[in-house]
């Protein structure tokens, strides 16, 4: 008995498949670096054109800061000028000053010879108060005021306590108004002028009289008529 044979037949061999479907990544790569490429681009771009509009920004901010330079200078300069020629006229004047020193305490003879001597008239008058007789007890105006030369001015005298001596009145009639008012403190009255004092011009009268007798710090009104 013969054997069977069996033939197998087989198509034709499949074709291998494309490169491509097993390198699919490659795409995926190219891909990358082209969107990479377009962004890196746009990128280098803008830093380009923001450069430039950088530089112009800075250009009116230069410009702007020398005229408000300028008006500053200016401004200090005007102040400058005002302040000196306010000075200028501050230091001069007319009239000569003098500065009201400070007697309160002293006595009040020694107290009108500095007086004199600032070229001030001292008027002085008699109060009651408790420290020592003929101590000047009050000065109007304060020590420090500066005061035009030949200015009257206030003394308050303490009368003290117990009896006053009575003393001779001195004859002051043909002085001038400070030396008439230095003499009579020297004589231990207190002397007041009447209106409009004049320091240069003589007194023409007085109360009391020359050669009477008054108590120790009687006030003297002199007039220089």
């Amino acid at each position: 008995m013969e054997e069977e044979r069996t033939t197998e037949i087989r198509g034709p061999a499949e074709p291998p498949p494309p490169w491509y479907e097993e390198h699919w990544w490659v795409f995926l790569v190219v891909l990358l670096l082209i969107v990479g490429g377009i962004v890196a681009y746009f990128a280098l771009r803008d830093g380009d054109d923001s450069e430039p509009a950088g530089t112009t920004g800075t250009v009116p901010t230069q410009t702007d800061t020398a005229p408000t330079t300028t008006a500053e200078t200016t401004t200090t300069a005007e102040t400058t000028t005002t302040e000196t020629t306010t000075t200028a006229e501050t230091q001069t004047g007319p009239d000569e000053t003098a500065t009201m020193p400070d007697v309160r305490g002293d006595e009040h003879d020694d107290a009108a010879e500095d007086l004199v001597d600032a070229g001030l008239l001292p008027e002085t008058f008699p109060v009651d108060a408790q420290e020592e007789r003929a101590t000047v007890v009050a000065q109007e105006p304060g020590p420090g005021t500066r005061l035009v030369v030949g200015s009257t001015v206030r003394l308050d005298v303490s009368l003290g306590s117990g009896e006053r001596e009575q003393l001779d009145v001195p004859d002051l009639v043909g002085l001038d108004a400070a030396q008439a008012l230095e003499e009579c403190a020297r004589a231990g009255f207190t002397c007041r002028l009447g209106a409009g004092a004049a320091r240069e011009r003589p007194v023409t009268s007085q109360q009391p009289a020359p050669g009477s007798a008054a108590p120790e710090l009687t006030q003297i009104r002199l007039s220089q008529g």
